[in-house]
Parts: structure tokens; sequence; C-alpha cells
């Protein structure tokens, strides 16, 4: 019965430690693409809020074509035409192996809704290995 309370004592420790071992394996993505901006599309603004272009989203996409968004990256400054290298990095802890990874266009329709391109237009095949650098990258379709 002690060693339960000790456990039960220490399962914050537990767990701060499992938290910063999980955290040591993450994998980091540093993602390039490019992007063609057309003519007329605004970005979002404080005063631009609907029929604009939001930002970025790169996510996993599943065999079914569910989209989860892993991280989202800024648009550049003051886009115009095909912009290349537009890029961004994030730490992944939760998915590992081989995965579909998908880039995305955010923008905001008439009403101010999200509206989000296809993911299945610019995705790549990459695996994830705790600990190991991943690169990809690709081009988002308009």
């Amino acid at each position: 019965m002690k060693t339960r309370l000790l456990l039960r004592e220490s399962g914050m420790i537990v767990l701060l430690l499992a938290a910063s071992a999980l955290a040591a394996r993450a994998a980091t993505i540093s993602v390039t693409f490019g992007y063609t901006f057309e003519a007329g599309n605004a970005a979002c603004s404080t005063t631009v809020t609907t029929n604009c272009m939001n930002h970025f989203e790169v996510g996993t996409l599943s065999a079914a074509g569910v989209f989860t968004t892993l991280a989202s990256i800024a648009l550049p400054a003051a886009p115009t035409g095909t912009v290349s290298g537009i890029a961004g990095s994030f730490a992944q802890t939760g998915v590992f192996g081989l995965e579909t990874l998908a880039f995305i266009m955010v923008a905001n329709d008439s009403g101010g809704n999200r509206v989000t391109s296809n993911p299945t237009a610019a995705s790549v095949n990459v695996t994830i290995t705790p600990g190991w650098p991943v690169s990809p990258s690709a081009t988002v379709a308009p």
C-alpha cells in the first residue's frame, strides 16, 4: 500500500519527466513551399476581413482525406504573383512514421467564413522519426 501511495504522490513528477522525454524526442519539421497569389486577392488584415487570404496551414492528410492541422504559417509581406520560399518550422511530437503532409491556403469568404484550398492538391509523403529533422517542400495550388 505504501508503494501505491508513493506512486500517487510522485505521479506529477512522472508526468513531467514523460513530457520532457517526449519533447526531447520531437521531430523538427521545416517546410518550404510556393504559392501563386492571383491579382485581386487581398491578404486579410484588421480592415480587410472578407474575400481575403488569411494564412497557410500544414497538416496530416489521412487516407480518407481528413486534414488535421499541425501548424499555421503566416502569409509573406505584401504577396503578389508567384512566391517561392515560403517557410515555417515546428516541433512534432504526436505523429510519427510514414505520413502524408498537406499544405492548404486558408481564406475568408464574402461572409468572413473560413474556406480552404483542397488539401490533396499539395501534399507530400514523409517519414517522421522522433528526434530527426524533416524538410519537405511543395507548391500549394490556388
